[in-house]
């Protein structure tokens, strides 16, 4: 019925228009009484309204759409940092340090300091066909789940942004960590079979893979366009220094 309403309200405007127009042309010939010369200047303004078409529904919507688009990327970008800050840098720490392969990309996401654009988007490549080993025989997987647990509304909260849609990838890492939350609150720790274990081992993999190649996009997209982000966040690199703990009581204490 809206849309009913809505469509009827346009058609009647546009009657309305074209009919004005009409009334203004035969109002110019009873006046004026010369139809060559209305001609003439109708053509050339049908002439120029296509000028005019192009104009605005290609280039100046072109420059605005590019404007939307940046816009849209810096708030996305702000999601991906508070991520980042907030959650997914401390779990990229600790996962990393229990990757038997490790050294294969360690150079690529430890040390970013002189790449170019063109290097960033090599390292991205090269990332994301890394395929990783955790030793899940290392891995507290209680003092994950207690470390992920209370952040699950942070992470509904983050996939509920209508900004996400525009990146997939992103969205694809969100769902990935949230299901590694979800296994682990939903099963007994204590009495995990060898089944379970693998499972749980393949969630993980998958969770950290997208964090080392989204971590990678991140690092690239700030150096170009936020270079001070940049240096704070080469200085907190997961990858640098010693283990990353995820448990976080001992640090109040």
């Amino acid at each position: 019925m809206a849309v009913r309403k809505y469509l009827g309200w346009r058609l009647a405007f546009a009657v309305a228009l074209v009919g004005l127009s009409a009334i203004t042309y035969a109002a110019h010939l009873l006046i004026f009484r010369d139809p060559r010369n209305l001609l003439f200047y109708t053509v050339m303004d049908v002439a120029f309204l296509l000028i005019e078409v192009l104009l605005v529904t290609v280039l100046l919507d072109q420059l605005v759409t590019r404007w939307e688009r940046q816009k849209m990327l810096d708030k996305l970008n702000m999601v991906i940092e508070t991520f980042f800050s907030e959650f997914g840098k401390r779990l990229l720490g600790h996962l990393a340090r229990r990757d038997r392969h490790l050294e294969r990309i360690r150079n690529l996401v430890a040390t970013t300091h002189g790449m170019s654009p063109a290097e960033f988007r090599a390292a991205e490549e090269a990332v994301r066909g890394y395929k990783c080993d955790l030793d899940i025989s290392r891995i507290d997987l209680k003092l994950v789940r207690r470390y992920m647990q209370p952040r699950r509304e942070f992470l509904l909260g983050l996939l509920q942004n209508p900004n996400l849609l525009e990146h997939e990838v992103f969205t694809d890492l969100l769902r990935a960590v949230f299901h590694v939350v979800e296994e682990l609150v939903s099963r007994d720790l204590d009495r995990l079979s060898p089944e379970d274990v693998a499972h749980l081992k393949m969630d993980l993999e998958r969770a950290y893979d997208r964090l080392t190649a989204e971590w990678i996009v991140y690092l690239g997209y700030i150096k170009a366009q936020y270079p001070y982000y940049y240096v704070f966040a080469v200085r907190t690199n997961p990858y640098l220094g010693d283990d990353v703990s995820l448990d976080e009581s001992s640090e109040s204490c």
